[in-house]
């Protein structure tokens, strides 16, 4: 059986008053600690020192937590505080730093134990870098180049073990929230008034609780997703913070959290429509089934079918851009996409109700996921890039028509099948339904492939 163990060391209290003191670092790491232990994790230790955080200090704890590391055993450090990008390396500034009197190599710690690692039996290790943050002054003494993280490469020896997580990207801040910043979200608050702490712990800590996140893809989207819901909330005016992760590994073969056990509920069944039993549009049926009843819906996505892709891209524009596609993808239904998975990512988007740019929105559609592998996709669509520089009404105007469209085609399909089968049978009442049917659909498709979005 897998074991997960944690060392988590903070620097909040600076001597140099040109570093700005981080209180709140104590309190995010104690919480991240107790949200550890409850995941499933055997330690997860506080590391304190009564003479600060120091080079020596954090050197220690973190060579000998990974030299006691075995087989079979996932490591995970935590690293908050100050941090900088120096000369190809990235460094966590310690408590009695001096940078104005004392080189960065000599005063900060270089987040590197290459050696140590190559010595540790643990199986993968896993790094959580909370430091490039605000309030550190940056003058003459301080060199241009400490202004950005690296994009560091994983030594060829360690490649199968090792991962590193930023809590920012190059160029960003790891943002926190200061005890003046309120709250402007809708719902409560996620934290008391008068509180501080970073984005990224307090985002990491919401997450760990949630049964379903176990692989560090999974782990990464729905961090990020956490943080831009934060970022809002608080009404932090730079671009969200996005979480950089570096390492070769299949990100869903690396495991830094244990697997809870929780019982999904029942989904309802994917050929149940939203709307009644069948979803009309300009009067015409789009209950997109097969003669034989069934719905044809793909159980594998496959993105190499033209199907799946643009029905991929609708949700993540649905997903994270709902003021553009509201209130007119309301009118989809679920048998408009033909992999099971965005046909039940359509059920939650219904459920949780599109209603254009609201702060909980995503929170709401996560909610009502019952699947811990739709809780999965769906994060994992509300991070992807959109694959279009200009997202904007007409964008994704297209995407709904040509979600549209396959519909349409798919079941005009179906009809003419039935037609071929009813043809040598006598009941001229149903042939002439199927007709009826049939020709308001082609007169709608060719209306689609002409006017686009307007005819929807």
């Amino acid at each position: 059986m897998l074991q997960h163990k944690a060392l988590l060391i903070g620097a909040s209290d600076y001597d140099d008053p040109a570093i700005q003191s981080l209180p709140f670092v104590w309190s995010d790491l104690r919480r991240l600690q107790q949200s550890l232990l409850t995941r499933g994790f055997q330690s997860a230790t506080v590391a304190e020192s009564k003479r600060g955080t120091t080079p020596n200090f954090v050197d220690k704890q973190v060579t000998e937590f990974l030299w006691r590391g075995n087989r079979g055993e996932t490591l995970l450090v935590v690293l908050s505080g100050h941090g900088l990008h120096y000369s190809g390396a990235d460094y966590l500034i310690p408590e009695d730093a001096h940078l104005s009197v004392s080189s960065i190599e000599k005063s900060c710690i270089k987040i590197d134990w290459s050696r140590e690692l190559e010595n540790s039996s643990a199986s993968q290790v896993i790094f959580f870098v909370d430091a490039c943050r605000e309030g550190v002054e940056s003058d003459a003494m301080m060199p241009p180049a400490i202004k950005q993280w690296s994009s560091r490469k994983i030594e060829a020896s360690l490649r199968r073990k090792v991962a590193y997580v930023y809590a920012c990207s190059r160029g960003q801040y790891s943002l926190f929230v200061r005890e003046s910043d309120r709250w402007r979200g809708e719902g409560d608050s996620p934290s008391g008034q008068g509180d501080s702490f970073s984005l990224f712990s307090r985002a990491v800590s919401d997450v760990i609780s949630r049964p379903g996140v176990a692989d560090l893809g999974s782990l990464e989207s729905h961090v990020q997703l956490r943080i831009e819901q934060l970022h809002k909330g608080y009404g932090k005016t730079r671009f969200p913070q996005r979480v950089h992760v570096v390492t070769d590994i299949d990100k869903s073969d690396f495991l830094p959290l244990p697997h809870t056990q929780k019982k999904a509920p029942q989904r309802p069944p994917f050929g149940k429509l939203v709307k009644g039993s069948s979803n009309s549009i300009r009067g015409a049926s789009v209950n997109v089934r097969t003669p034989s009843g069934q719905m044809s819906i793909d159980p594998v996505v496959n993105l190499r079918a033209p199907a799946h892709r643009t029905e991929r891209e609708l949700l993540k524009v649905a997903l994270q851009h709902p003021e553009l596609v509201y209130p007119a993808f309301d009118a989809f239904g679920e048998d408009e996409f033909t992999f099971s998975g965005y046909a039940e990512i359509r059920s939650c988007i219904q459920r949780a109700g599109v209603r254009g740019d609201e702060s909980d929105y995503l929170e709401r559609v996560w909610a009502s996921a019952t699947d811990p592998l739709i809780l999965d996709l769906v994060s994992e669509l509300a991070a992807e890039e959109i694959h279009s520089r200009r997202v904007d009404a007409e964008y994704a105007g297209m995407q709904l028509s040509s979600v549209r469209v396959r519909s349409v085609q798919r079941r005009m399909n179906d009809l003419q099948a039935k037609l071929s089968a009813l043809s040598n049978q006598p009941e001229p009442t149903k042939l002439k339904s199927v007709q009826q049917e049939l020709w308001t659909l082609q007169q709608y498709h060719e209306q689609l492939r002409r006017r686009g979005f307007e005819a929807l």
